[in-house]
């Protein structure tokens, strides 16, 4: 009887093994017939593979590309995405696009009901020092205003990047994938990238924490009604390269199924990083570099005011605004030359 019952458990166990096998082969023959020209069933576009009919999707398999206007870099390669799918990524980035602009406009508004509370009665009945907290954590508002935007644009440049990504056949060993191999948990992302983005949020980051400390320290200004978005994740470089690197693993989803998340106590938070974001030792070929790729890229990333940047910095502004800045002074510096050439002496 017991053997029996053994019996009968063991072949039940081999039966509803059977499906995840045959999963994993699968899998396995995907990576071993990807593993020349690569594939084009990437984790991170899973809902546009090709097969399905209700959609723009990616081609089935690499093919030569010479036309995309969106993506130019890979143009005279074989990609997995064509002229059709631009549609579709112009869709993702408009969302994007819209997703920070929310997060702005958030921001304005609860300045605005800070405002409105300045002459308001529980303004006039509270202390003269939690009037002059509330006062500091109000003006604090402005240097957050006055950089977002450098950070932000920054931001598309990243996720402009990573919407090009779909084009790359050669993705693997680019995500980090689940112990199924099934979903991407992380991107390989080249240091130099988080170095950009920080270049750019390091003043906003500044400005963020300082309004954070300012708000939290004035009661008054806890009774504000309108949402305040979690500036903590921009207050340090390994924040913001986290915050990136998690908004990166969802290119297509829709932002208004995004949030800024809580991050976890600090040095939790620094070990999780630094695990998720190292690189690898495959070579910097076999890295991301998503701020540099979506520079090259034809999308529209200079949304937002920005300010001057530090010496240095330049490469921070990209697409059309770097090309005619570079127009703009070339031009100038060959004024500059026949002007002194005509003022030299005979």
């Amino acid at each position: 009887g017991d053997r029996g019952s053994e019996a009968t458990a063991a072949m039940a166990a081999s039966t509803a093994s059977r499906p995840r096998l045959a999963s994993l082969v699968a899998l396995c023959c995907a990576t071993l017939a990807g593993a020349g020209s690569g594939d084009c069933r990437h984790p991170l576009f899973t809902t546009h593979w090709a097969g399905k009919s209700d959609i723009i999707h990616l081609s089935s398999e690499p093919s030569m590309q010479y036309d995309l206007s969106l993506c130019p870099m890979y143009n005279g390669r074989e990609a997995c995405c064509n002229t059709a799918f631009e549609a579709e990524q112009n869709i993702a980035f408009g969302r994007w696009v819209a997703h920070f602009k929310l997060v702005k406009e958030n921001l304005h508004h609860f300045q605005m009901e800070m405002e409105a509370l300045k002459v308001s009665r529980a303004y006039v009945e509270v202390s003269f020092t939690e009037k002059a907290l509330f006062d500091k954590a109000f003006a604090s508002f402005n240097p957050v205003l006055d950089t977002f935007g450098t950070c932000f644009d920054v931001f598309l440049e990243f996720m402009a990047g990573v919407v090009c990504f779909a084009c790359d056949p050669q993705w693997r060993g680019k995500v980090v994938l689940d112990d199924q191999g099934l979903s991407a948990i992380a991107l390989r992302i080249h240091d130099s990238q988080n170095d950009d983005l920080w270049g750019s949020c390091r003043q906003f980051g500044a400005a963020a924490d300082d309004l954070v400390a300012r708000l939290v320290d004035s009661t008054l200004a806890k009774s504000v009604q309108s949402r305040f978005e979690d500036l903590r994740p921009f207050a340090s470089r390994i924040g913001v390269a986290q915050y990136m690197a998690d908004n990166g693993l969802v290119p297509m989803r829709p932002p208004a199924e995004l949030v800024l998340r809580v991050e976890p106590e600090e040095g939790v938070f620094q070990e999780e990083g630094s695990r998720r974001l190292q690189a690898t030792s495959s070579g910097a070929e076999m890295l991301l570099f998503p701020v540099r790729d979506g520079r090259a890229s034809a999308f529209e990333c200079s949304i937002f005011p920005r300010m001057a940047l530090p010496s240095g910095a330049a490469g921070a502004l990209g697409g059309p605004a770097a090309r005619s800045l570079w127009i703009v002074l070339s031009s100038l510096v060959a004024g500059s030359v026949a002007v002194a050439t005509a003022l030299e002496p005979p």
